[in-house]
C-alpha cells in the first residue's frame, strides 16, 4: 500500500501519496558494477603503468612482456561504484557492507598491492591474510554459530586463508 502523505484527519491525506522511490533491481546494480570494471581497468591499467606499478617477466611467470597490476583496484572499485549507485538513485535491496567486510577486504588490497611491490614473505602475506579473514569472520558474518563457536570460527578464518593463498598463487599467470 503506498504510503500517504499529510496528518490522520487531513481531508487531502487519502489522495496525496508520497513519492515512492523505486527499488534497484540487483541486475541493475552488477550491470553497473560491470560497466564500472570495464571502464576502470584501463584508467587503472594506464596509471600502473605511469608509476611503474607493473610485474616483470621472469623464468616462473606465463608473461613475456610488463604486465601492469592495480586490477585489484579496478575490481574493487567497479564494486563499490555498483553499491554507491544504488543507493544514490533509490532504494536497494543491498545493505551497506558490515565493517569487517569492508576492514577485512581493504586489508587483502592492501596487501596485494604490497606485495606486488615489495614482495612479501610468506609470513607476512600469511599474517596479512589470517588478519584479513579474522576481520571477514568475526566483524562481517552475519552466522551467529561462526561468531560464537570457537572452532567453527577456527574452520571459515582457515577457510578464508586458504581461498586469498589460492589467489595469490595466481600472481605468476599474468601479473
Amino acid at each position: 500500500a503506498p504510503r500517504i502523505a499529510g496528518r490522520a484527519g487531513d481531508r487531502l491525506s487519502a489522495a496525496v501519496p508520497l513519492l515512492e522511490v523505486p527499488a534497484v533491481p540487483l541486475l541493475e546494480v552488477a550491470s553497473l558494477a560491470f560497466i564500472a570494471a570495464l571502464v576502470l581497468t584501463p584508467l587503472t591499467r594506464r596509471l600502473a603503468r605511469a608509476t611503474g606499478f607493473v610485474d616483470h617477466p621472469d623464468r616462473r611467470k606465463a608473461h613475456a612482456q610488463s604486465t601492469p597490476l592495480l586490477g585489484g583496484v579496478a575490481v574493487g572499485l567497479a564494486l563499490v561504484s555498483g553499491a554507491l549507485f544504488a543507493r544514490a538513485v533509490g532504494s536497494s535491496d543491498i545493505e551497506p557492507p558490515r565493517i569487517g567486510i569492508v576492514v577485512g577486504a581493504s586489508i587483502a588490497l592492501l596487501l596485494g598491492l604490497l606485495d606486488d611491490r615489495l614482495s612479501l614473505g610468506p609470513r607476512s602475506k600469511l599474517l596479512g591474510q589470517a588478519l584479513a579473514g579474522a576481520c571477514l569472520v568475526w566483524w562481517g558474518t552475519h552466522v551467529e554459530p561462526v561468531r560464537q563457536n570457537p572452532i567453527l570460527g577456527f574452520l571459515a578464518l582457515l577457510g578464508v586463508v586458504t581461498l586469498l593463498n589460492a589467489i595469490n598463487f595466481l600472481d605468476n599467470m599474468d601479473g
